[in-house]
């Protein structure tokens, strides 16, 4: 299951972003590859640096194969009770093929949380049940919104991947203001160095990981971009996905 994403996982493609956590505060002392806080950064000058992995379920960059999204798809469903779920959230946006796979599959609406706010440039129309969340990365803040998901609905929300777990965390408490339940969250790779298990924590919940990555150097080829090695680890929730997705898939 998922073979070509772990063999992608194992020497991932990286750039780095400038961390906004730390946008205050210089360390002259290091440079390179560092772990601040306990979690891998790339020091420039005294500047840390965020490692933001590429591979094909979580970036645009690439062309995203039927099979991978297909086996995605079918993990999701084998580590969640899906009659208890009304809604698909789909977080922008590699989630978005994801649960477009998904929805097909087992019938159920998909919701996009996305980037766009929508509000009509002639009349100034807002959907009355628009859902704002505040999202923050280790690298941005931005927003993010939802829309048409009635008060009551058991969410299931799916993130490609997850590091610092704000979007996760931040979804799941605006929602819960909201009425809206979330009842299940599925993460497709993790980067537990980065902290998000223990920040969706602090929100009451759990995120089922099926692969976790753990960056273990940095090799620079230009500027700003370039190569990691890692741990990949198959995840107890993988395991229990790997034989169902393999005999559906045969």
């Amino acid at each position: 299951m998922l073979e070509k994403l772990q063999r992608e996982l194992e020497r991932v493609e990286v750039f780095r972003k400038k961390a906004i956590e730390f946008k205050d505060q210089r360390f002259p002392e290091l440079e390179g590859f560092n772990l601040i806080e306990c979690m891998p950064y790339h020091v420039v000058d005294g500047v840390p640096h965020y490692y933001y992995i590429v591979e094909e379920v979580s970036e645009r960059l690439f062309l995203h194969h039927a099979r991978t999204l297909d086996e995605c798809a079918l993990a999701v469903m084998a580590v969640t009770d899906i009659s208890k779920v009304d809604v698909i959230g789909a977080l922008e946006a590699m989630a978005i093929p994801v649960c477009t796979s998904l929805c097909l599959k087992t019938r159920k609406p998909m919701a996009v949380i996305g980037k766009r706010k929508y509000m009509d440039d002639v009349s100034g129309y807002t959907p009355p049940g628009q859902i704002e969340i505040v999202k923050t990365t280790g690298y941005s803040k931005t927003y993010l919104y939802a829309n048409d998901i009635p008060r009551g609905s058991n969410v299931l929300l799916v993130e490609p991947i997850s590091s610092t777990g704000g979007s996760l965390r931040r979804v799941t408490e605006e929602f819960t203001k909201r009425g809206v339940n979330v009842v299940d969250m599925v993460t497709i790779i993790g980067k537990p160095d980065y902290g998000y298990e223990e920040e969706i924590a602090k929100a009451g919940r759990e995120a089922k990981t099926l692969l976790k990555v753990q960056i273990k150097n940095y090799v620079e080829l230009g500027d700003g971009h370039g190569y990691s090695d890692t741990d990949v680890e198959k995840t107890e929730w993988f395991r229990k996905a790997e034989p169902v997705v393999d005999a559906l898939r045969s």
